[in-house]
């Protein structure tokens, strides 16, 4: 009964991207997340003992990065599922288009087929800039953050110079 009701094209369409889904999902935890954390913990433990009010700016910083990454990364996933459907369904109707285009041809339907795609790829088309926006959007959002973050590091590195904790020179 599944696959009766769904565009063949569509089928194979949500089984590349999950394939492909999955594979990002483990590179994404072993080759970003798992440096990035180990980072973080390494350099606040390190800098708590030469200038701990820096370890907690840099700690709580990171946790706020975190926080901002954890719920941008929601409100993604909700955009990109939208946008899954939309190139699934794109991708469904245009194979099973191509597949029967001698009954389309028959039956004369070409211009209700047409005007059929260009609605399909018009929902794709918004489905592709409603992730683009956003993407920009939390894009800025993180960039906000790092810069904090590197202003904080400057005033650090100056203050940690004039208390004679690092040498400049």
């Amino acid at each position: 009964a599944f696959h009766s009701n769904r565009f063949s094209g569509a089928l194979v369409s949500q089984t590349n991207k999950l394939i492909g889904a999955f594979e990002t999902f483990w590179d994404t935890i072993v080759w970003a997340l798992m440096p990035i954390a180990t980072g973080i913990l390494v350099a606040t433990a390190v800098l708590a003992f030469v200038m701990w009010p820096y370890a907690i700016f840099l700690f709580t910083m990171s946790v706020a990065f975190i926080v901002l990454v954890f719920f941008a990364t929601r409100r993604m996933r909700d955009l990109t599922v939208a946008e899954a459907h939309a190139a699934n369904r794109m991708t469904g109707f245009l194979a099973d288009v191509m597949t029967n285009i001698a009954a389309v041809k028959a039956q004369g339907s070409e211009p209700d087929e047409k005007e059929a795609a260009s609605e399909v790829a018009e929902i794709r088309t918004a489905r592709d800039l409603d992730v683009m926006r956003s993407f920009l959007k939390f894009s800025a959002g993180y960039a906000s953050v790092i810069t904090i973050i590197n202003t904080g590091a400057v005033a650090a590195a100056v203050m940690a110079a004039d208390a004679g904790v690092v040498n400049i020179g």
